[in-house]
């Protein structure tokens, strides 16, 4: 039975990335190239947390997609606030993205529990916080050079998988690397 559980888990991730991927402008033949090195990197900079089930890294031509669970960059998960070790993990993901050409990077929050706090009276809130966050310290990191950055909160409008067991799965942050 737990197997049966984890291989639909998995499927379930499987198809989300593909959606994504399909989601993501296709560049041109001669862009996919200009991310080869770049993924690389990250995939080096990020492999603890891919070790540990805590982020992912996907490519699909010149689209690279890094997706960090919350509790790489957040203490909890009603806070905007990026802890000491999700800043260091966004510096890796930035030094690795200073190479690579002009790209788009588009940041992708997501939420799943209802919450509402003095700071953050939704879901949305939160998530465009988180959004915004990321991409500032990016922004501060030079990770895109020329790039044009965008950040948009999701809320729980994207889940990543379906089902009670799949909420800690759902709080994420996504990074979408395009090459231009």
């Amino acid at each position: 039975e737990a197997e049966k559980t984890a291989l639909a888990v998995k499927a379930e991730e499987q198809a989300l990335a593909l959606r994504r991927m399909e989601e993501a402008k296709a560049p041109s033949p001669a862009a996919a190239p200009v991310q080869e090195k770049p993924a690389r990197t990250l995939e080096a900079a990020l492999k603890d947390e891919m070790a540990n089930g805590n982020g992912a890294i996907r490519r699909e031509g010149g689209t690279v997609l890094i997706e960090l669970l919350e509790p790489v960059l957040y203490h909890n998960s009603a806070s905007a606030t990026l802890k000491p070790d999700g800043l260091k993990v966004l510096k890796r993901i930035a030094e690795a993205l200073k190479d690579g050409g002009d790209k788009e990077i588009r940041i992708e929050a997501h939420t799943d529990v209802a919450i509402q706090t003095t700071r953050f009276p939704s879901n949305m809130d939160l998530a465009v916080a988180r959004a915004n966050g990321v991409l500032r310290f990016l922004k501060t990191q030079q990770a895109a050079g020329m790039a044009q950055m965008s950040a948009v909160g999701y809320a729980e409008a994207r889940p990543a998988l379906t089902g009670d067991s799949a909420q800690s799965r759902n709080r994420r942050l996504e990074i979408i690397v395009r090459a231009k």
